[in-house]
């Protein structure tokens, strides 16, 4: 007698669940008890197969390799084969599985960090650099982003990004540097998300002092003694600086 099958094979798991096998003889019989089954001419119909792999009679199915489904989304594998008993005997069968997605938090591999010259043309910092989703189809965004410390005078704030001006901070002396900081969340607008930082350091240089006209007196003869301040109208954009008057020459008079 060839063998019957009450019905498909059929499985379902969740993404996070265990690896386990699926035996694809469940179902099946026949009425000749010495017989033995067993699985022949095993082919994929549909599906992605790569958390499954053949064991002979059964396939094991590993789960977590559909870690890429997000909420709501599932990957349905089918395969078609016959049963046989080892005398001529077979039947079609099939099995299906189902493997349904659940949401992962998105994960930061590390902080943000980002370093430039005061003299650096201004430029856009991506705050979500190294973050990712397993979620392939999720779409990461930012979410609560607070100022930390530092002057973000030099700072804006557009979408996920920092748009940062180092010229804002020209009054930085060589050897001086800003360290701006940022706490934020990475959400994947499905109930998930990471705390993240950013830091960014703006270092100074040396800006020579500038003039915005020479410096001019004028007395009568009979006026009283008095002081004239060499650098008047002289200013520096490094804060920190201490001007001084150098090479001082009697041009005439």
């Amino acid at each position: 007698d060839a063998p019957t099958v009450s019905s498909a094979v059929t499985s379902s798991a969740s993404e996070d669940d265990a690896s386990y096998s699926l035996d694809l003889l469940t179902n099946a019989s026949d009425a000749d008890s010495s017989d033995t089954l067993s699985v022949t001419n095993l082919v994929l119909d549909s599906g992605d197969a790569s958390g499954v792999t053949v064991s002979g009679n059964a396939l094991s199915i590993d789960p977590n390799a559909y870690n890429a489904l997000a909420a709501g989304e599932s990957e349905v594998i089918t395969y078609s084969y016959d049963v046989e008993d080892g005398n001529g005997g077979s039947v079609a069968q099939t099995a299906t599985i189902t493997i349904t997605g659940s949401n992962d938090a998105p994960t930061v591999s590390s902080a943000v960090t980002s370093t430039a010259s005061e003299d650096d043309a201004a430029y856009s910092l991506n705050l979500l650099t190294n973050a990712s989703d397993p979620d392939s189809s999720d779409t990461l965004n930012v979410n609560n982003l607070t100022l930390v410390s530092g002057d973000a005078s030099g700072i804006t704030v557009s979408g996920n990004s920092l748009s940062i001006d180092p010229n804002a901070y020209n009054a930085l002396a060589a050897g001086e540097s800003e360290v701006i900081s940022y706490s934020y969340d990475v959400e994947d607008g499905n109930g998930g998300s990471v705390a993240q930082t950013a830091t960014i350091t703006i270092t100074g240089s040396n800006d020579a002092p500038t003039i915005s006209s020479a410096v001019t007196s004028t007395a009568s003869e009979d006026d009283a003694a008095y002081s004239l301040d060499l650098l008047t109208n002289a200013s520096d954009a490094d804060s920190s600086d201490t001007l001084n008057v150098n090479n001082l020459t009697l041009v005439s008079g």
